[in-house]
């Protein structure tokens, strides 16, 4: 009997404004013999809805090809040129006839290709396999072509097909773990309210606020007069199943007044399953950050991204409180959850905020070429830390800080193997 191909595929795509770059990602939605939001390149290559073979939710993609000229299937996304991308797919491939590997194809304005980059090939044997490449896009690219391409190997004259089966492809914005949202950082306003946020009902107003910011030009001021629950909000498409982090920073220094961040998930027919809260901001004279982590229910395609304000014993006399938001982040989780000893490699966590020097302390199991670099929320790197081979055992390397914005920064370690992330939030 053939052995069998199985590939999860995860896409980390950096857009300006923010947003979910790939769609049916787990191949759960078909009209017909293809997924929904794919591309099958030509012929000689099907696919199928399989329900047995399946790595998460209910289905998975079956490619069959009966061709030894390459085919692929593809999604096309816009991109910012002279940004940092990474693409990994991980494949389980125990069928001695085929292979596969990525692609990312880099596009001009006008649809001629600029370049391409590819990750090696899936090798045959019974472990999971992480395929991985991170590339900067070039400076004159608008869109990318992302594919999963397959192969044919040592066909002969006996051999006419090979089957893969593809799944669990998930997406996010931020190379380096950057946020979904769009104007987290409320530095664009056409008008009395954040761009890309909803105020929930009235008695609730926002100003654009110059003075008290955490990062960048401006913050969001939010005003209520009202005892009512309100909120700012955002919605996105989320992947079920998958964990996210949600953080945001406060500066409450109204005592009649406190916020918290909330998470309301939601299916795809708009009814609410659950939801989920950080703590309430406390009065204070410090800028503090307000966060969750959060596993995403199996059945949630969209989630409520959301900022509460709440009255604080206002009594007969106090009708209004005020509190400055800055900074929101929502983003897939990176931290891994497994133990260090199951790593090839190790980055210790950060004590945030930082105000002049940050100490990166990693370790590495075996000798390995690696890249230390730093992001900022678009994605965009701002600094390469290292870029070159270390040995095995415990490494440290120290970042000044002082002559870079306040703000949140992902510090990012690549190997030849795997790769993390850590979060920094720097103050002045």
């Amino acid at each position: 009997m053939r052995g069998w191909m199985v590939v999860s595929s995860l896409l980390i795509l950096v857009g300006a404004a923010g947003g979910i770059l790939f769609t049916n990602g787990g191949f759960e939605n078909w009209s017909g013999r293809e997924p929904d939001d794919w591309t099958i390149s030509g012929p000689g290559l099907s696919t199928e809805q399989e329900g047995d073979t399946v790595l998460a939710g209910t289905s998975s993609c079956k490619l069959v090809w009966t061709t030894t000229t390459t085919r692929w299937i593809v999604q096309e996304h816009p991109v910012t040129g002279g940004t940092d991308y990474t693409y990994s797919l991980w494949a389980y491939d125990n069928d001695p006839f085929g292979r596969v590997r990525g692609t990312l194809r880099w596009h001009r304005g006008d649809g001629s290709l600029i370049s391409s980059v590819n990750t090696s090939y899936s090798v045959d044997g019974t472990d999971w396999q992480e395929l991985a490449i991170s590339e900067l896009a070039p400076s004159d690219a608008e869109t990318v072509h992302v594919e999963i391409r397959v192969y044919d190997v040592d066909w002969g004259d006996t051999i006419s097909s090979a089957s893969v089966f593809v799944d669990s492809t998930v997406s996010l914005v931020g190379g380096a773990g950057g946020t979904l949202l769009a104007n987290g950082g409320f530095e664009v306003w056409s008008g009395r309210v954040p761009d890309d946020w909803t105020i929930s009902g009235e008695g609730l107003s926002t100003e654009q606020e110059g003075d008290t910011v955490l990062a960048g030009t401006s913050s969001c001021k939010l005003v209520w007069t009202t005892t009512t629950t309100r909120w700012i909000v955002q919605e996105h498409p989320v992947t079920g199943g998958t964990d996210y982090t949600y953080s945001l920073w406060a500066y409450d220094n109204d005592p009649f007044g406190r916020v918290r961040g909330t998470l309301r998930w939601h299916r795809g027919d708009g009814s609410l399953i659950s939801s989920v809260n950080t703590s309430y901001s406390v009065d204070g004279t410090d800028w503090q950050e307000l966060a969750i982590s959060e596993l995403a229910p199996s059945d949630a395609e969209t989630v409520h991204v959301e900022i509460r304000v709440y009255d604080v014993d206002w009594g007969d006399t106090i009708s209004s409180a005020s509190v400055f938001v800055d900074s929101t982040l929502f983003a897939l989780h990176t931290e891994t959850g497994v133990e260090e000893n199951d790593l090839s490699f190790f980055l210790a966590n950060i004590e945030n905020p930082v105000r002049d020097r940050v100490s990166i302390l990693f370790a590495l199991k075996e000798t390995s070429n690696i890249s230390l670099s730093v992001y900022n929320l678009l994605g965009q790197r701002i600094a390469q830390l290292a870029n070159r081979r270390f040995a095995s055992g415990e490494h440290r390397l120290n970042w000044a800080v002082q002559y870079i914005p306040a703000g949140i920064y992902f510090i990012k370690l690549v190997t030849e193997r795997e790769a993390h992330v850590r979060k920094i939030v720097v103050l002045k």
